[in-house]
């Protein structure tokens, strides 16, 4: 029938104020639509109708959307409802643009498919909203779907966008910033898709929870930076799939999982908190060709018996260490580049464990690797060199190192120090520079170092000092520009104690062995 619904004031209706039903077109303009139960219900499988530039305000929900109910609702004041400003459902239509939808007590858009189905139920669109000063701008749940592309969601109470219970929605090119949490993702599979989120407190976006029929987030080329202390939490299960985004800091805790992938880290302001931290047990996430670097801490800090894998990564000019593993974590560490980072490319403490394996580590300022503190981890294939403050250095430890190659490393290739039942087998060590030797014994370390080359150092290719019963054997020490091994004395005790130095191979160098050397088989 193409009704004119224009100029009215429509209120105080105990149901709705305006019903779109059927198949009428109308057009709804300039009303003031206030205090009915529901202000505007648009229903009916072939609705056409527009609503705009009208004041809809103060009722328990402002436009209520559903079964197939096809309307554009354009350039509203929304505004003051005590449920929801927009309620959509069941499959509805609508189009929802240019509105300024603010000052609801609950949420102001909340999207709801009552039946589930494999691609959501709800298809609204809303583009060019303003949403604002809500206690949350946009709710989904429940297999819902709509589509948001290009509004701006600010200043909520309790999240800009919180989607739970299995509900979905894809938010692309959105404004979402100065809530207290962008997005707020609880057991529920939303796509984010090039969106600005920022200026968020605490977080930008929080993940928690599987949804149904392993339905994973989608997050992917956002620009999460600049929220109070981190732009993305995973935990409780959380399992998103993160790619592309420039993120400022990440946090995986209380058992958060996920696959993060071709992300950039952008560093904060904060001197205490590392771009990425994972911690707790059954926290488990890959991350993966992912560029850390310019933290005012640690770049990677894994905790709290954390696993992990990160692989593929560049990890560079931190303030502190590029990886920090500690209190009981057990990460893989994998095929990752650490250089340049304010102290060592990787510590390993407090009794972790872990795998770090074909990994490059070059030109940190505090060395490139440093295990302690009854640390057992397993150190493979990894490339050290250029490091300053030498290579690798095992404090009290019991860590597994084979088949690495160490170079061009000041003060020493590895250091052992204190009692360390290491394994040191079929690694190459070759030219340390200045006064450097390729693998040092001292402070009583005990390690075996059997079956690896060592050629080129500047000084010695191995120095035992003092009190040390490790086994050296096997090994081949060629053109080294002073000794093979060197034994002297410590404050610990007299040279040599318990040593044993049996079948190395010796040539081209000064001497084979120097120093008095108390040991059950010479070499």
């Amino acid at each position: 029938s193409n009704p004119l619904i224009n100029g009215n004031t429509i209120r105080d209706n105990q149901e709705c104020g305006v019903l779109i039903s059927g198949t009428s077109s109308a057009s709804i303009k300039n009303n003031a639509i206030s205090c009915n139960e529901i202000n505007i219900k648009i229903t009916g499988g072939t609705d056409s109708a527009i609503v705009e530039h009208n004041l809809i305000e103060s009722a328990q929900v402002g436009v209520l959307s559903g079964i197939g109910g096809s309307t554009v609702v354009n350039e509203n004041v929304i505004r003051l409802h005590s449920l929801y400003g927009v309620h959509l459902r069941n499959g509805g239509f609508t189009v929802f643009s240019n509105n300024k939808i603010c000052d609801h007590k609950q949420s102001a858009i909340f999207a709801q498919g009552e039946t589930v189905d494999a691609t959501g139920r709800t298809f609204q669109k809303l583009h060019r909203n303003n949403i604002t000063r809500n206690a949350t701008g946009v709710s989904t749940e429940n297999y819902a779907n709509p589509h948001f592309l290009d509004n701006c969601i600010s200043h909520s109470a309790v999240a800009g966008v919180r989607s739970d219970n299995n509900g979905r929605g894809v938010f692309s090119k959105n404004r979402v910033l100065k809530n207290r949490v962008g997005f707020l993702i609880n057991q529920a599979a939303p796509e984010l898709h090039h969106n600005r989120i920022t200026e968020n407190e605490p977080y930008g976006v929080v993940v928690e929870g599987l949804p149904e029929n392993g339905h994973q987030s989608n997050i992917n080329s956002n620009d999460i930076t600049g929220n109070k202390l981190a732009g993305l939490i995973v935990r409780w299960q959380g399992n998103p799939l993160v790619a592309n985004n420039k993120i400022c800091g990440l946090v995986i805790e209380k058992g958060g999982c996920g696959t993060f992938r071709r992300n950039k880290m952008v560093p904060g302001t904060c001197t205490n908190i590392p771009q990425i931290r994972i911690e707790g047990e059954g926290s488990n996430p890959t991350i993966t060709e992912t560029e850390i670097r310019d933290s005012k801490s640690h770049g990677i800090q894994i905790r709290g018996g954390a696993l992990g894998v990160v692989s593929t990564c560049t990890i560079s000019n931190n303030d502190s260490c590029g990886l920090e593993v500690t209190d009981d974590a057990n990460p893989t560490v994998e095929h990752c580049t650490f250089t340049q980072n304010g102290q060592q490319g990787i510590i390993i403490t407090l009794g972790c464990k872990g795998t770090i394996q074909n990994n490059t580590i070059h030109s940190n300022n505090g060395g490139g690797y440093h295990m302690r503190a009854a640390s057992t981890a397993v150190i493979i294939n990894n490339t050290i060199h250029s490091e300053s403050r030498g290579g690798i250095l095992v404090t009290g430890s019991s860590g597994t190192l084979t088949g690495n190659t160490i170079h061009s490393c000041k003060q020493y290739g590895i250091a052992f120090r204190g009692s360390t039942d290491s394994s040191f087998t079929r690694n190459i060590v070759h030219s340390q520079l200045g006064l450097s030797a390729g693998v040092l014994m001292e402070q009583g370390a005990t390690p075996t170092v059997c079956r690896n080359l060592f050629y080129n150092n500047s000084y010695t290719g191995l120095m035992c000092k003092g009190c040390s019963s490790a086994e050296i054997s096997e090994n081949v020490f060629m053109q080294e520009l002073s000794h093979g091994i060197k034994v002297c004395a410590s404050e610990v005790g007299p040279p040599g104690k318990g040593l044993i130095i049996a079948k190395n191979v010796f040539a081209d160098c000064l001497a084979s062995i120097d120093g008095i050397v108390h040991c059950e088989e010479r070499s």
